[in-house]
């Protein structure tokens, strides 16, 4: 059955014999055309002749030629046997092989071994000297690094003469010592505080006394308390000698 023209829908070039008719021969101004000219951001270019195409052509609109799928084109390119990496397990979070620390991350740890290590060794050097500077420290707060002088031993003889209450006092045997360095000291003698240089009118300061040498004390009665005592050169008071009268 033929139908009717309705109208003029508009010219349509019809190939003549002189002229091939190409594989993707298409109507002149039909929807398939303006797709396959129009070129959109996901339109293909045949890569044989060049021109663009659209994403859904399969052959070439100048050339005729077919036109492969990206996908397909990637896929043949591919290693059919598959590549060593997808054959090979990878790590991820553990769950298969071995996830190797970064070299800057074990770069980092050997450095504070190291630091460890260095204090550490610092700190047992340095004990030593602490201890030392410590026992400087206290000998000299503490007194004990002060050399003590030693005080003199010399021994004794008194009489108390009742007639003028007057004591003779003299050296027997001994260490000798300074007449300036030794002091009387009591109560009941007239000489109390005197260096033994005063009250022997023989001795001037810096001589020195020594076995034999005697002075004479005057005192106030038999009631009398006498000490001979030495300072030393920090000024402590050492008694050498002590006397009590017949009646104190």
């Amino acid at each position: 059955m033929k139908g009717t023209d309705s109208g003029p829908v508009g010219e349509v070039e019809t190939p003549t014999e002189s002229q091939p008719v190409p594989k993707n021969y298409l109507p002149s101004g039909s929807w398939l055309e303006q797709m396959s000219e129009t070129p959109s951001d996901d339109d293909r270019y045949c890569p044989s002749c060049g021109a663009a195409q659209s994403r859904y052509s399969r052959f070439c609109s100048e050339c005729g030629i077919a036109i492969e799928d990206e996908g397909e084109s990637a896929a043949g390119s591919a290693d059919p046997q598959g590549t060593a990496e997808a054959s090979q397990p990878q790590s991820h979070g553990g769950q298969w092989g071995t996830h190797e620390p970064a070299p800057q991350a074990q770069d980092e740890g050997w450095s504070a071994v190291k630091i460890v290590v260095v204090a550490l060794g610092v700190v047992f050097l340095a004990i030593p000297a602490l201890v030392v500077m410590a026992a400087v420290l206290a000998s000299f707060v503490l007194g004990l690094g002060d050399t003590t002088e030693i005080a003199p031993n010399p021994s004794f003889e008194s009489t108390y003469h009742s007639a003028n209450a007057t004591l003779a006092v003299q050296v027997e045997s001994g260490d000798a010592f300074e007449a300036d360095r030794v002091l009387f000291v009591g109560e009941g003698i007239e000489q109390d505080g005197a260096h033994w240089s005063r009250v022997d009118a023989g001795k001037t300061p810096g001589d020195v006394v020594s076995a034999g040498d005697s002075v004479a004390l005057d005192t106030t009665g038999p009631e009398f308390v006498v000490e001979l005592v030495w300072v030393d050169e920090d000024g402590t008071y050492i008694t050498l000698w002590r006397e009590r009268g017949p009646e104190a």
